[in-house]
């Protein structure tokens, strides 16, 4: 059971591998409403997906986290259609593990929507999500405009020769 009082005082909070689903966020909802502290968090290998919307809400507006872990849950592309919104409105977040979430072509292109006017990420690692050539485009597209993102991963993802070409040309 997690125990507000005490998570709203932690600069770290790791729920890793906790089998933990949306409905099972609501605490961390208020956590990140309330804490003046939190710059870590860690929900990795959970069975997350965003998709109802109030955690994602919360991470919009809060101003102290800087790094989150949410790989290896299943996001998908719904998922990252909301962190789309997050991106776009939080001047905080800094590294941001999006790995293993099967996001594909289409979350690939919103979190690219994203990145175009996000001014603060810095790291997004986005291997392992089942992004192609045309996912690669978007984001190619979005990092001649963002200048903040100095380190992008897509090891593992069905992006070609010339799909990589486009992400690493200046």
């Amino acid at each position: 059971m997690m125990k507000f009082d005490r998570l709203v005082k932690q600069k770290q909070i790791n729920l890793g591998d906790q089998g933990l689903r949306d409905g099972d966020l609501d605490v961390l909802v208020k956590v990140l409403q309330k804490s003046k502290v939190l710059e870590q968090l860690s929900l990795y290998g959970n069975q997350i997906t965003l998709a109802d919307g109030k955690f994602t809400n919360a991470l919009a507006n809060n101003h102290t986290l800087r790094k989150l872990y949410l790989y290896n849950n299943k996001i998908g592309p719904e998922g990252a259609k909301k962190l789309e919104a997050v991106l776009k409105i939080n001047k905080t977040l800094q590294v941001l593990y999006l790995s293993l979430n099967q996001i594909g072509n289409e979350g690939s292109k919103s979190i690219a929507d994203a990145l175009m006017s996000n001014s603060s990420l810095q790291a997004l690692d986005f291997s392992h999500n089942n992004i192609g050539d045309e996912g690669a485009e978007s984001l190619a597209a979005s990092l001649l405009v963002n200048e903040s993102l100095r380190r992008i991963w897509l090891e593992g993802n069905n992006i070609s020769n010339e799909g990589a070409e486009m992400v690493l040309a200046p």
